[in-house]
């Protein structure tokens, strides 16, 4: 996976400002004739509002806002109370005043409560699941029984106060962003959400703190209707891309970075990500043309044993070495190239070479359990039987799960006659790796050694019956790195 995988999506973010976007001025929401309609409360706030986002302070909008959307939520409480959603309005009142002490909102808060048990209308016993931002439900609005003058006119107010709402939350949000407090940011944006999901530039302020808080999901969910709206948002795309990669929806990530274009190959982390993402949906010539543009450049070790495992992927097992080398020549202190290095030697065949690498591997990382099973599986291939028992001894004495090893260390046991100590590994072996027909047959081999009939008859009779099972089935592919796994 990438290094740093996140990084990219921050270095994106940090590039870009959280403009606050005010419905009076940036996207004219709210005009001024409406605003002399709202109640003289009201509208003094929206002034108020309106000049603080112009003068461009963070901590001044943040003021304002939150005196805004105090003031907004009770006058929504107020029209939840005439059409008797009590415990909607109770919660939109103490929303209220969590932002702002007043003496209005904490009668209306009264009234409300006193209201909700008189009522017929059975309430929630947990206010916290109340959705004070949804609509009454029709019950509750038949109880009502408003006349159809004081439903436009409330219809009306609802829907000036869900603008007022979402697009004071969402610059709220915006100012915290300019302070460099993201989580803060991102939960003012998903307010302005709940109230109005279509303020112009929301979803991309959500996306842009998502991705800054490593949320990315969160991140690839806002801005896709982002990048749906607006293709040309390459900013928001580059964004998305990563965030796809990053939760590992590589076929989509690889789509949205081919819309980048020459652009995704502007920085190293993001082509990798997206050459990672086509190797990983089986598209291997347009992963190879990327990393071919990559590896072109000037890298740093880090990145260089990344396009390697990429390469050992693909099956490109000399390209890989050659980045596996490369890297260790910049740093010799790298930890994981000659390991890669070691598996894709093994893979090219060339096992005597691997031993080194995987020795210089083990001397910068002594305790890595696959490292130390490539070892021995290297050794056994050139016949150094002793040395590569040792080692598979010492690694399943470290790591008694490492069902690999138990199969290799049973099986070279078995054939210098050490019968025993052979069964216990491969018994160990057959229950880590069921599903794994050599394993059934080496044990059965090594039963029948020790004259143990019925349980070497046994496993012979598991032997087959995964081997027809398993007829015409493809096993599923080792992972990179590993040596190959097959019957030995």
């Amino acid at each position: 996976m990438l290094t740093g995988q996140f990084s990219v999506a921050c270095t994106l973010v940090a590039l870009m400002l959280f403009v606050p976007r005010s419905p009076f001025v940036e996207i004219g929401r709210t005009a001024p004739a409406e605003i002399n309609a709202a109640p003289l409360e009201l509208k003094h706030r929206l002034e108020a509002q309106r000049a603080a986002v112009q003068s461009a302070k963070p901590q001044t909008i943040i003021e304002a806002s939150g005196k805004l959307v105090a003031l907004a939520l009770r006058q929504m409480g107020d029209w939840r109370m005439q059409q008797k959603a009590y415990a909607q309005a109770i919660e939109l009142y103490r929303n209220s005043l969590l932002l702002e002490d007043s003496p209005e909102t904490r009668a209306a808060l009264a009234a409300g409560e006193e209201r909700a048990k008189q009522g017929r209308e059975a309430q929630p016993t947990n206010l916290d699941s109340v959705d004070p931002a949804a609509a009454p439900s029709t019950s509750v609005l038949k109880s009502a029984k408003l006349t159809p003058a004081e439903l436009q006119r409330g219809k009306l107010q609802e829907k000036r106060l869900r603008q007022i709402l979402s697009t004071s939350y969402n610059d709220w949000g915006a100012a915290e962003a300019r302070q460099q407090k993201y989580l803060q940011a991102l939960l003012h944006f998903h307010e302005a959400e709940r109230w109005s999901a279509s303020t112009p530039g929301l979803m991309r302020n959500i996306g842009l703190a998502a991705a800054k808080v490593g949320d990315n999901v969160e991140a690839a969910r806002a801005l896709k209707v982002v990048v749906k709206h607006d293709p040309k948002d390459k900013v928001s795309a580059a964004i998305l891309a990563i965030s796809l990669f990053a939760t590992e929806r590589y076929a989509n990530a690889a789509q949205v970075f081919g819309t980048l274009g020459d652009a995704a190959m502007t920085d190293p982390d993001m082509a990798y990500a997206w050459a990672f993402s086509l190797a990983h949906t089986n598209q291997p010539k347009q992963a190879r043309a990327i990393l071919e543009k990559l590896t072109s450049r000037q890298l740093p070790p880090e990145m260089l044993v990344s396009i390697g495992e990429v390469y050992n992927n693909l099956g490109e097992y000399e390209q890989a070495l050659a980045c596996f080398r490369k890297a260790v020549q910049q740093d010799p202190s790298i930890k994981r190239a000659h390991d890669d290095a070691g598996s894709a030697l093994i893979r090219l065949d060339r096992p005597a070479e691997a031993i080194p690498e995987l020795q210089a591997e083990l001397k910068l990382n002594p305790d890595e359990p696959d490292t130390q099973y490539r070892l021995a599986y290297a050794l056994l291939q050139t016949s150094q039987e002793d040395q590569a028992i040792i080692v598979l001894r010492t690694l399943v004495a470290a790591h008694p799960n490492h069902a690999r090893a138990r199969y290799d260390l049973g099986k070279e046991l078995l054939e210098t006659g050490k019968t025993e100590e052979a069964i216990q590994n491969l018994e160990v072996a057959a229950k880590l790796a069921p599903e794994r027909a050599y394993v059934h047959y080496q044990l059965q081999s090594a039963y029948r050694k020790a004259e143990r009939t019925s349980d070497a008859d046994r496993e012979l009779q598991l032997y087959r019956q995964i081997k027809e099972r398993d007829r015409g089935r493809t096993l599923p592919q080792t992972e990179a790195g590993d040596v190959p796994d097959v019957d030995r």
